[in-house]
């Protein structure tokens, strides 16, 4: 929120004093400088709202194919923990799931966290994904049956993350489509701004 405030601060005085300077009536420029403001606070919001929906989405993408890899090394006859660990072999750590995971299993190796479950849950409890939540809940609750109920466990899971990454994948073909009427739309936005701003300097000078 700190952010927030400072943008809509930092870009409603340089609208002012851009305004200012390229000679505008003094109305003109403080509803420029209002409509900089209201746009420079809710930008952060908008930018850490959409990071965190596509670090979902990435997860949820990623998911999947780890729990399929999960499930075959506890077929296997690898122990749980081992798997789950093995499974993060070669993978890209700078995507968000594989990341996390990667820190789970360090603060356990570091003894930061007493038991692998617990650093799972605060895994979940940091997050709030539901892809990342369905997965830990469905970990902590049967961790100590066998490999081969485990693995069935895991199968299915992956199978509901695959169903999940071609409805992700229908998603995001669709915004594309609709992003490509953003430049219009705001091409039709600039044009009502400059047809309004004669009418609100004068209310404002009234």
């Amino acid at each position: 929120m700190k952010k927030s405030y400072g943008m809509a601060l930092g870009v409603g005085a340089f609208m002012l004093v851009l305004c200012l300077f390229a000679g505008n009536t003094l109305g003109f420029c403080v509803v420029m400088a209002l409509i900089g403001s209201i746009a420079g606070f809710f930008f952060p919001l908008w930018q850490a709202s959409r990071k965190k929906q596509r670090e979902s989405r990435m997860i949820a993408m990623d998911m999947a194919e780890y729990l399929t890899s999960v499930s075959l090394l506890l077929t296997a006859g690898v122990s749980l923990w081992d798997a789950l660990k093995r499974s993060l072999s070669g993978k890209d750590v700078r995507r968000p799931l594989y990341r996390e995971l990667s820190g789970v299993f360090e603060q356990y190796e570091q003894r930061y966290t007493g038991d692998p479950v617990s650093a799972f849950q605060r895994m979940s409890e940091k997050l709030c994904i539901p892809a990342v939540s369905t997965f830990v809940c469905a970990l902590v609750q049967n961790y100590r049956k066998g490999n081969q109920e485990l693995a069935a466990l895991f199968m299915e899971l992956a199978g509901r993350s695959r169903t999940q990454r071609r409805d992700i994948a229908t998603k995001l073909a669709d915004e594309a489509t609709t992003l490509l009427l953003i430049p219009g739309a705001l091409a039709l936005l600039a044009m009502v701004l400059v047809l309004l701003a004669p009418a609100l300097i004068q209310l404002i000078q009234i």
